[in-house]
């Protein structure tokens, strides 16, 4: 006579498959987060390019000169007559680059003026590795994200 054997899972089996399953989270979390980290870089980049753009516009159709105020340590944009600020988040830096060197300055501005012209300059976001540039041709006002 037979006897049967019970069904189910052993504790070591628990135990095994528990462990494959912890590691594998101590491997995802780390990406998730760093690709988190790397959307918010990336929405950032364009929140500040679409300010840069809105000011170019406004400049053009109001027929007045726009400036925009960088400030590096506070992690804001503000715009000049309206007072409209943009902050970025704290992990997240902005450098004005000038020349492939980066100018350290709290206070920078880029002014756009009613021909469509800009003073121009090139704006760095990065976090971590990861970078994206955006510039301002001063011939025509165009902002772009490189």
């Amino acid at each position: 006579m037979m006897i049967a054997r019970a069904r189910g899972f052993t504790l070591v089996e628990l135990l095994v498959t528990l462990m494959i399953m912890v590691a594998m989270l101590g491997v995802a979390v780390p990406q998730f987060s760093r690709a988190m980290l790397h959307l918010q870089l990336r929405k950032s980049t364009q929140e500040i390019a679409a300010v840069l753009r809105q000011a170019r516009n406004s400049s053009i159709t109001e027929s007045r000169t726009a400036a925009l105020v960088l400030d590096t340590e506070d992690h804001t944009l503000q715009s000049g007559p309206d007072g409209r600020v943009y902050q970025w988040p704290a992990d997240i830096d902005v450098a004005v680059v000038s020349n492939a060197t980066y100018v350290v300055a709290r206070d920078t501005s880029i002014r756009f003026y009613p021909d469509g012209t800009a003073s121009g300059g090139m704006l760095m976001v990065s976090a971590n590795e990861r970078s994206y540039t955006i510039a301002v041709d001063w011939l025509t006002g165009r902002v772009r994200v490189l």
